[in-house]
């Protein structure tokens, strides 16, 4: 069970958990493989902008798979493949997702030569006058004006955790819109040489997702939290 508090009124836009692999030999082939693996969950696959680009150019999603109810998707490319869900209900029903997908394409993506895993959660603070009221945070410099600013982007990655590393990402105004504050989380892992739990999907997940949740918890003001709760 997810043991963290479900808010009212929760800023979450996006969840995704990623996979990246050395890139397939056949993309036509293994895009026809996927859409055999997974259609008992998810549609014909949806052509994206990407399909266009170079097979070499790596990274780059070039088909999407949408479930019944359109909130979750399955993309993949040549050497790239994620879950999303756009509209989260929980942990537990997300991890149930990312293990149907792992399962029914753990030998068509090379799971055992995996060069990436993450687990992301995107946030998006409506109404914002000012960020470092919303989240726990200091001005990056001593006499930094908020109304005179055009655009704030703070980075820091954690290594903490490590093999697991965390990027805190968090940028104001998002579009010139300066009522939005997106606050991005991105627990990811790199090195598979030491000791870790990266071939167990489930334990791997649960561990970024305690990561995630303890970093957004305690960079989110109180103030913050008692208007969405």
């Amino acid at each position: 069970m997810d043991p963290n508090p479900q808010w009212q009124n929760p800023p979450l836009q996006e969840v995704v958990f990623e996979i990246r692999f050395p890139p397939v030999n056949d993309y036509a082939l293994f895009l026809g493989e996927v859409k055999s693996l997974i259609k008992e969950k998810f549609s014909e696959p949806v052509t994206l902008p990407g399909s266009k680009l170079p097979p070499d150019f790596g990274g780059v999603v070039r088909h999407r798979f949408l479930s019944e109810d359109k909130f979750t998707l399955v993309q993949i490319g040549t050497d790239v493949a994620s879950v999303n869900s756009v509209s989260y209900s929980g942990f537990d029903n997300f991890i149930e997702d990312i293990l149907f997908v792992i399962k029914r394409l753990k030998n068509a993506i090379k799971l055992h030569e995996k060069k990436r895993l993450g687990l992301r959660y995107i946030n998006k603070f409506e109404n914002v006058s000012n960020p470092f009221k919303t989240l726990n945070i200091v001005p990056p410099f001593q006499n930094l004006e908020v109304d005179n600013t055009a655009r704030i982007r703070i980075n820091h990655i954690k290594k903490s955790a490590f093999p697991l590393l965390l990027s805190v990402n968090i940028e104001f105004p998002i579009g010139n819109q300066k009522d939005e504050l997106l606050f991005d989380l991105d627990a990811y892992q790199l090195d598979f040489s030491v000791p870790n739990i990266a071939d167990d999907f489930v334990g791997w997940s649960k561990t970024a997702h305690n990561l995630i949740w303890n970093n957004f918890d305690s960079l989110v003001s109180q103030e913050e939290k008692s208007r969405r709760q």
